[in-house]
């Protein structure tokens, strides 16, 4: 399948509107773990990375750390891939991020680890899928791999 068949099949599906979704679910969940909550993210995140987002922060709470992204932004947003089964689309995107990504200690907010004086790009591959024929449903986000 390619995004043409799911434009054709889905008169809901926009590919400006799916690459702003896709952009704005990237930083909602980077500043969620910034601020050590999923709660306003959670309705974008499949079950498995709820929890392997909420353990990276129990994890940063546990030892007083806290996550930063200074400046982030997001450079490119590009559709990969697009694939159905039997009940959902998957969409395979490419996002290129910008950002100071560095630790510090929750408490006083003084720098612990990672790189707070120079902009670094990382390379994101995000899965988003949705239920076919469900439009009123919100794209989930399956999966991410940064590198």
């Amino acid at each position: 399948m390619n995004i043409d068949e799911l434009t054709k099949n889905d008169a809901s599906f926009s590919i400006p509107s799916f690459l702003a979704t896709a952009d704005n679910t990237y930083m909602m969940l980077q500043t969620a773990i910034m601020l050590g909550n999923l709660s306003r993210i959670k309705n974008k995140l499949s079950d498995n990375l709820i929890q392997k987002y909420q353990s990276i922060i129990d994890d940063f709470n546990n030892n007083g750390l806290r996550q930063m992204y200074d400046d982030l932004a997001v450079k490119k947003t590009e559709i990969l891939s697009v694939n159905k089964d039997d009940n959902k689309y998957y969409i395979k995107v490419y996002i290129k991020s910008i950002a100071k990504d560095y630790v510090v200690d929750k408490t006083n907010m003084e720098y612990r680890y990672g790189i707070n004086n120079q902009m670094i790009e990382k390379n994101n591959y995000l899965t988003f899928s949705r239920i076919i024929n469900n439009v009123k449903d919100n794209w989930m986000l399956e999966k991410i791999v940064t590198n």
